[in-house]
């Protein structure tokens, strides 16, 4: 009996030493998982990232499988109801940056919605996704669609206005005009800093001007006189005493440091920016007035926030970023956000109304001699800009316009309406001449209102815009031509 008492008393205090250590073990496991629980907190609420949310989700399969591991007889410590409800808010918040980040997608999904223009003024939307000199690849309503570039106008951003341009202003051959924040390297080897905290590294365009600072009424006059002048060789227009431009010509070697390397005949001459309003590349071949051009393939300017009016091949959207390609090496890449519009239609179509007018005259069988030039300002045919910019051609009565079409240009098109303040209609006669041909003729009835009118033109040559009355009488032949236009 003594023997199996003494056994039972050893059994019974190893089983109160193993719990006794057991509990101390739970103690010091209570005092980490509090301080895991503090810690995970300070991480949550500094909105980590996925990452770190993938660090505390490991944390906690590990703390719940250890307190998982505890006596299925002990109570549930406060540590361990704690920590429950932290991995329940854990998983809350998961899904809630979860969700967050699916808003955000869907937003930037939405921002990249365009309003598209064709060469015939049709606009639709869709979301942008690319374009280069053979289509646009946009997303509608129904799915992925396919334009051709050629029968682009314009690609715009609506709501979107350009902002006040601020920093350098820098021309490039291919007629660019960007705005930088900085400058270095040395011919076609560039590295360009742009205000949205985005540098190229690697511009191998060929520089025409660049343009320091703003400057005042004179200022500006002197540097568009110097940039506009043919030129030889490169110079810097130095800002004199008192604000007066001059230029000394010389060699560009290099720009580093807001200094310009300047050879003046053979001697090394550093000019701080501060002394200079800017700097011109002398350009063989280049039309220095024009601001270069863009010649070769298909070219789009791209019209940014900051000002910038960049002259590309090609454009493409990615992780929000916009990416663009052109004759400077590298692509860029810019916020999406920066894109105001794409200019697409240069060198496809021209408003009547930008073009030189060879001839405007109103036609009538009788002259009251003096009075003749005071008649003329009311009833000869003047352009009118309407409240969204269109610019239209009213005609107060019969009448003739002339136009050179530009080089290229194939196409003329326009509508004729009758003004909406006529007093009376009557019939019109309306005409389109191409030198002494006649490429349309078609007459507006007194019964109607409004007549399309299309005619084969070619580069070059003359165009005469007539209108006619019908009848004896001229009353009643007031008529708008809704912003006529030229195309290939």
């Amino acid at each position: 009996m003594v023997a199996g008492e003494s056994m039972c008393c050893t059994i019974g205090t190893r089983r109160d030493a193993m719990r006794h250590r057991w509990n101390d073990l739970g103690r010091r496991w209570n005092v980490l998982a509090s301080t895991m629980i503090g810690k995970l907190r300070i991480m949550q609420t500094r909105c980590i990232g996925m990452k770190e949310f993938a660090k505390v989700a490991i944390l906690s399969a590990f703390t719940t499988g250890y307190l998982a591991a505890q006596d299925s007889n002990l109570e549930p410590s406060p540590t361990r109801i704690r920590l429950v409800g932290f991995l329940q808010e854990s998983g809350e918040a998961t899904a809630a940056v979860q969700a967050n980040t699916a808003v955000q997608a869907n937003t930037a999904e939405q921002n990249n919605t365009v309003e598209y223009v064709d060469l015939q003024g049709e606009k639709k939307t869709g979301r942008f996704l690319s374009l280069d000199d053979k289509q646009l690849l946009i997303v509608a309503s129904q799915g992925q669609e396919s334009i051709s570039t050629e029968g682009l106008l314009s690609i715009e951003r609506k709501g979107v206005a350009t902002a006040s341009a601020a920093g350098m202003e820098i021309e490039s051959v291919d007629g660019s005009r960007w705005m930088v924040q900085g400058i270095e390297g040395k011919d076609k080897q560039w590295s360009l800093q742009f205000a949205e905290e985005t540098r190229l590294e690697a511009f191998r365009g060929e520089l025409l001007s660049m343009k320091l600072k703003p400057l005042d009424g004179t200022g500006e006059a002197s540097w568009k006189s110097f940039r506009d002048e043919p030129r030889t060789t490169d110079a810097l227009i130095v800002v004199r005493p008192g604000g007066a431009l001059d230029r000394i010509d010389g060699i560009v070697k290099e720009i580093r440091g807001s200094k310009v390397s300047f050879d003046v005949d053979g001697q090394i001459v550093e000019a701080g920016f501060e002394k200079l309003a800017g700097v011109l590349w002398y350009r063989k071949g280049v039309d220095t007035k024009s601001g270069g051009s863009n010649s070769g393939a298909a070219k789009f300017r791209v019209e940014l926030k900051d000002g910038s009016q960049v002259v590309c091949s090609k454009a493409r959207l990615a992780d929000s970023s916009l990416f663009l390609s052109g004759d400077w090496g590298d692509e860029i890449s810019l916020p999406w956000n920066s894109l105001v519009r794409i200019e697409c239609g240069s060198g496809k179509l021209a408003s009547v109304s930008s073009l030189e007018m060879l001839e405007i005259s109103r036609q009538s069988g009788l002259s009251f001699g003096p009075f003749d030039s005071v008649l003329a300002k009311s009833s000869n045919p003047k352009w009118l800009t309407q409240r969204d910019g269109r610019k239209d051609l009213l005609f107060p009565g019969p009448g003739e316009v002339v136009f050179r079409v530009p080089e290229g240009m194939t196409k003329f098109k326009t509508r004729v309406q009758r003004a909406s303040d006529a007093d009376m209609q009557s019939a019109i006669l309306i005409e389109v001449w191409v030198d002494d041909q006649i490429a349309f003729r078609g007459e507006l009835s007194a019964e109607d209102n409004q007549l399309d009118v299309e005619a084969n033109v070619q580069s070059n040559k003359r165009v005469r815009l007539n209108v006619a009355a019908g009848g004896k009488l001229k009353v009643g032949s007031r008529v708008l031509w809704l912003e006529p236009r030229v195309s290939k």
